[in-house]
Parts: C-alpha cells; sequence; structure tokens
C-alpha cells in the first residue's frame, strides 16, 4: 500500500496543489473546443449543449483569471496562452487517458 506525504503549505506548493485544478469537466470541454475549432463542434463531440460547453469554457477562464479563447466573426481563435495551456493539458489528458486503457487493459487480463 503507498503512503501519502504531507508537507508544509507555502505559496508555490499551494499552487501546485491539486486544489488548483480547476473541474475536470472544464477542462475536456476547453479541450474539446481546442482541438476541434469551436464551441458547437466541441459541443456535438461531447454530447452536451453548447451552453453548457460555452461555460465550462467561461469557467475555467474565470478559474485562471486568463482569456484561452478569442471569439472572431470567423469563429474561436486560441489566444496564445489558450494555445500554452493547450498543449500543456492536451498532454496530461492523454497521459489520463493511456494510463486509464492501461489499467483497463490489466483488469481484462487479470479476470481471464
Amino acid at each position: 500500500m503507498q503512503t501519502v506525504s504531507s508537507h508544509a503549505p507555502d505559496d508555490d506548493a499551494q499552487l501546485l496543489s491539486r486544489r488548483a485544478l480547476p473541474p475536470f469537466e472544464t477542462l475536456r470541454a476547453f479541450d474539446a473546443i481546442a482541438r476541434l475549432g469551436g464551441v458547437r463542434k466541441a459541443a456535438q463531440y461531447l454530447c452536451r449543449d453548447h451552453a453548457v460547453v460555452s461555460r465550462h469554457l467561461r469557467a475555467i477562464e474565470v478559474w485562471t483569471g486568463t482569456k484561452l479563447i478569442q471569439r472572431t466573426p470567423a469563429g474561436s481563435v486560441l489566444t496564445e496562452d489558450g494555445v500554452r495551456y493547450h498543449r500543456d493539458i492536451a498532454s496530461a489528458l492523454d497521459l489520463i487517458a493511456r494510463a486509464t486503457v492501461d489499467l483497463i487493459k490489466r483488469g481484462s487480463q487479470s479476470r481471464s
């Protein structure tokens, strides 16, 4: 069994704590918007109403205090911060997906 260690909180540690994470659904929504190029496409992909996905986007922008998407007449475009943030969270989401697939495979093999 793995134990969890506790550390004395300081400013940097607090920022890096998991409490600093926005809700997972907002990350998924932002990732889909960034990959697919718009709120409506992301909503369709996620099987959600576009208003819900738009609220998730707004929530993550409020959470981070950063504008991530620039809305233009031609559609949504990632800001510079949005591009950087998406690159980082996309890698993290890929890691989570791979870890989950690996776990499922191990579980299937142990039941065989």
